[in-house]
């Protein structure tokens, strides 16, 4: 309850300037003893990569509110921001803060956060100082292709070529299959029935490939 009137106050607070809410209907509901709130919330459904790219760089400022409870760690949407055109205003966060050497600004309270976003909304240069810098954080240390190694310690699985730590190397299941006689006659009945199956829908075409282990989706 505490983070959800936290988050209220602070979302109060910034409501004035231009808010806009993203999310499930169901979010209008704690905020209908704020009506400022409630008409911020925007009903757009986003559901892919392109939408929230779209958001995010469409707004000049985007608002980090943690739980109260997160008080090492942070949520997935502030590198998402970073690496947008939004300049990323966070309540105080003391990971994120020594992570990227104090250049994401921050407030303690909901008149702190409001101060906080008039001032780079009327500082324009500042405002896209930041973001710049944030964007060059991320691309240094924060996309994909910087956690492959990671990824191929935990799982065994050599993920880089080596030419170059950013291109993966995408195993295709259905090659490690041997070619025998009844794998070659299965996968005959397979391709004659692929286009009848679509017509049906994707659900019939990926149930038959996990039954016959063809392994589409690997």
């Amino acid at each position: 309850m505490q983070s959800d009137r936290l988050r209220t106050n602070v979302l109060s607070a910034v409501a004035e300037l231009g808010l806009s809410l993203y999310e499930s209907s169901s979010w209008k509901q704690p905020f209908w003893n704020d009506p400022i709130v409630a008409l911020s919330y925007n009903d757009d459904v986003v559901y892919s990569k392109k939408h929230n790219e779209l958001i995010y760089n469409s707004h000049k400022i985007a608002v980090n509110i943690n739980h109260l409870q997160a008080i090492g760690g942070y949520s997935w949407r502030v590198h998402d921001i970073m690496a947008s055109n939004a300049c990323l205003v966070s309540c105080y966060n003391e990971t994120i803060k020594k992570r990227f050497n104090n250049i994401v600004p921050m407030f303690t309270s909901p008149c702190e956060a409001k101060e906080l976003c008039v001032k780079l909304l009327n500082n324009e240069n500042q405002r896209k100082d930041i973001v710049v810098a944030c964007n060059d954080i991320i691309d240094k240390s924060f996309r994909f292709k910087h956690i492959l190694p990671d990824i191929e310690v935990l799982t065994g699985v050599k993920l880089q070529n080596k030419r170059s730590t950013a291109t993966v190397r995408y195993v295709d299941c259905r090659s490690a299959k041997k070619e025998t006689l009844k794998y070659r006659f299965i996968k005959s009945i397979y391709k004659i029935c692929e286009r009848k199956l679509r017509r049906k829908g994707l659900l019939m075409l990926l149930l038959l490939s996990y039954i016959l282990g063809l392994g589409v989706v690997c």
